[in-house]
């Protein structure tokens, strides 16, 4: 009788668990379909603003970045000497051609960057 009871007992502890792991399971799927969902909605609007971006993008804009590139780049190759003597507006590259080019020889160590 005790052991009919106990058998009874893990028979409805069995199908207690049952339910549980089928309620968990629905969940689980439901969730993971509402994120899968979601997701995809998130990158199809990445992809559809991705697409209104390129078709954006135009010559001109392509000219003036590099145009702006170059002169960056310009700017990081000039040299800067402080304490040159100057009158008015004269191009003082010109003037110092000779001795920058002497300095950055002589000196290479003592540029800064």
């Amino acid at each position: 009788e005790l052991q009919e009871t106990v058998v009874q007992l893990q028979q409805q502890l069995l199908k207690c668990k049952d339910e549980q792991l089928r309620a968990v399971t629905s969940s689980v799927t439901s969730s993971v379909q509402e994120t899968v969902k979601e997701e995809l909605k998130t990158y199809s609007s990445a992809v559809m603003s991705g697409k209104q971006q390129k078709e954006s993008v135009t010559s001109s804009n392509i000219v003036s970045v590099v145009k702006i590139v170059v002169e960056e780049e310009k700017k990081s190759r000039n040299i800067m000497m402080l304490g040159l003597p100057q009158e008015g507006n004269e191009d003082l590259s010109e003037k110092y051609k000779e001795d920058m080019l002497i300095l950055v020889c002589k000196f290479p160590d003592k540029l800064i960057s």
